[in-house]
């Protein structure tokens, strides 16, 4: 059975590969010869296809081997014009908040946030759903990555929805608790 601390381990190795190839960025051959040896370790990539949809791809969203992957955190992909390098912003920090974890035999599933923080000191909040398979030697690789921006409604969609929870029970429950709307 796949563990938490397996999980929050492969978590750990994923972030600091984020926040190595944003040191690299000022030399891209480097940088995606590094890109290349992480992502083919950290996903599942040998496997056979994976399933990696990125959060801000928008003319090829989905991506399912490695060429795609290294070059949504790196650019520089032939059949990704738009890419140009998700981990080269650079990153100071990379942290999990997981709200979900699933675990099986041989594979688990985790959900949550991770928060990306810039050199500024801003933070970047993103979901994410990943699924880890265990290789025969134990490692975790990521086989699914789905990874979006939370949704942020229009104000007059904000406002219908108020108002429809509002005049059905004047509370919306968050949780274990509850938090009451104002118009």
């Amino acid at each position: 059975m796949i563990t938490k601390f397996e999980i929050r381990k492969a978590q750990e190795e994923w972030a600091v590969a984020i926040l190595k190839l944003g040191t690299l960025k000022n030399d891209h051959p480097a940088c995606t010869i590094e890109a290349r040896r992480i992502f083919r370790s950290l996903y599942a990539v040998d496997r056979g296809d994976i399933l990696f949809k990125p959060s801000t791809a928008i003319m090829e969203p989905f991506r399912y081997d490695l060429e795609g992957t290294v070059s949504y955190f790196v650019g520089g992909g032939q059949d990704y014009p738009e890419d140009t390098g998700f981990a080269l912003k650079p990153w100071a920090n990379v942290r999990f908040s997981n709200k979900f974890f699933l675990p099986r035999e041989n594979r688990a599933t985790v959900g949550g946030h991770y928060y990306f923080m810039d050199m500024d000191g801003r933070e970047l909040k993103v979901e994410y759903t990943m699924g880890y398979i265990k290789t025969g030697s134990g490692k975790l690789q990521i086989e699914f990555h789905h990874s979006s921006f939370p949704y942020l409604p229009k104000k007059d969609e904000l406002r219908n929805f108020k108002e429809r929870v509002i005049n059905k029970t004047n509370v919306f429950n968050v949780n274990e608790g509850s938090v009451s709307l104002s118009p």
